[in-house]
C-alpha cells in the first residue's frame, strides 16, 4: 500500500467518523422527531386536555414540546465514550457471582483469595448488624 492510498483511507475514515453522527442527527430530526411529535400531540390531547381542562395542542406545539424536553432531559449518550468509561471496572457475573474482569492475574487472585475474603467481610458485616440490633432492644 502506498502512502497516498494510506492517507486517502485515513481521511475517508475521519470524514465518515464526523459525517455519520451529523447525518444520523439530521435523520432523527427530520424523520423521527415529527413521528414522536404526532405521538406527543395525540397523548396530550387524549389525556391532559380532559384532565386539566386545557385546550388541545397543535402539531408544531407538540414538536417544540418534544425538542424542549430533549434539551431539558438530554439526548442520551449513545456514543462509544459511555462504553469506554466502564472499561477496567469490575462487574459481577450474575450466574456465578464471580467478577467479570478479564485480567488473568485478577481471576487467579479471585479464585485463590477473593471469595474467602469477601465471605469473611460479609460475615463481619452481618455480625456488626446483629450486634447493633441487639443493642437497640
Amino acid at each position: 500500500m502506498t502512502s497516498e492510498s494510506y492517507i486517502r483511507i485515513q481521511v475517508e475514515k475521519r470524514v465518515r467518523k464526523i459525517l455519520t453522527p451529523i447525518v444520523f442527527g439530521l435523520f432523527m430530526f427530520v424523520v423521527v422527531a415529527p413521528i414522536l411529535a404526532f405521538f406527543i400531540q395525540f397523548l396530550w390531547n387524549a389525556s391532559i386536555t380532559p384532565i386539566f381542562d386545557v385546550g388541545p395542542i397543535t402539531f408544531l406545539q407538540a414538536f417544540w414540546l418534544f425538542i424542549l424536553a430533549k434539551i431539558f432531559f438530554g439526548f442520551g449518550d449513545h456514543s462509544d465514550r459511555s462504553r469506554k468509561k466502564s472499561r477496567g471496572r469490575i462487574s459481577v457475573k450474575a450466574s456465578t457471582g464471580e467478577p467479570g474482569f478479564e485480567d488473568d492475574e485478577f481471576q487467579t487472585y479471585w479464585r485463590e483469595q477473593g471469595k474467602d475474603a469477601y465471605e469473611t467481610f460479609r460475615a463481619k458485616q452481618k455480625a456488626d448488624t446483629d450486634d447493633t440490633s441487639e443493642a437497640m432492644t
